[in-house]
């Protein structure tokens, strides 16, 4: 059986599978965002909404809300204008008419964006695990480096495929303090991730109240 954040769901939030309709390859709503105040706009990784590697993608290309095109439902579009590869993060423009909550599945609502810090115990919602812990191990330039918290046993689910886009959340504060885009395959996993604040800069996004 999937876990919820694999479902549909009528109103769009953060934690829920998305697809982009040519790409085939699930990730995670990270967080729903704004330029004017109006606008509403999916973030997630640039190998989510685009394409992965090198694969050329087109300005518009659709964005579906499920983890297999054939039962997705189109929810956005994505803007060229606003991806940016080397960073892995990207933007989707919701389309008029699709219904939008600012909380993420399983968690509760975001306070402002934060710093990533050493030591920070940190919270996601990913599509494939659901919610798990972690603790940041360590911030090097752009990327932040996430390990499973300690007296957690064997099997601990720290991300997993799919759970690209996803959130690092301050589990004290709820603010969200980096974007997840993939694994190091090392003796102790560990989660990689933006800092929030580099990415929503460069979409040229922020997070409405």
């Amino acid at each position: 059986m999937p876990i919820n954040n694999e479902l549909s769901f009528d109103i769009l939030r953060a934690g829920i599978v998305i697809l982009n309709e040519r790409n085939d390859r699930p990730g995670t709503l990270g967080v729903i965002a704004t330029d004017d105040g109006v606008d509403r706009w999916i973030v997630s990784c640039y190998h989510v909404l685009c394409r992965a590697n090198d694969d050329p993608f087109s300005d518009g290309e659709q964005i579906l809300q499920g983890r297999a095109k054939e039962l997705g439902r189109p929810v956005a579009r994505v803007a060229a204008a606003r991806a940016d590869q080397q960073v892995d993060c990207a933007a989707a423009l919701i389309d008029q008419g699709v219904s939008v909550s600012q909380q993420i599945l399983g968690v509760p609502f975001l306070t402002d964006p934060g710093t990533p810090i050493k030591g920070m115990r940190v919270i996601k919602s990913g599509a494939t695990t659901g919610v798990t812990e972690g603790m940041i191990w360590r911030v090097s330039g752009d990327t932040v480096e996430i390990r499973a918290p300690d007296g957690v046993g064997a099997g601990f689910d720290l991300s997993g495929y799919g759970d690209s886009g996803s959130l690092w959340i301050d589990a004290n504060t709820l603010a969200p303090v980096a974007m997840h885009f993939g694994m190091r395959p090392t003796a102790t996993p560990t989660a990689l991730a933006r800092p929030i604040k580099q990415v929503l800069t460069i979409l040229g996004l922020r997070i409405p109240k």
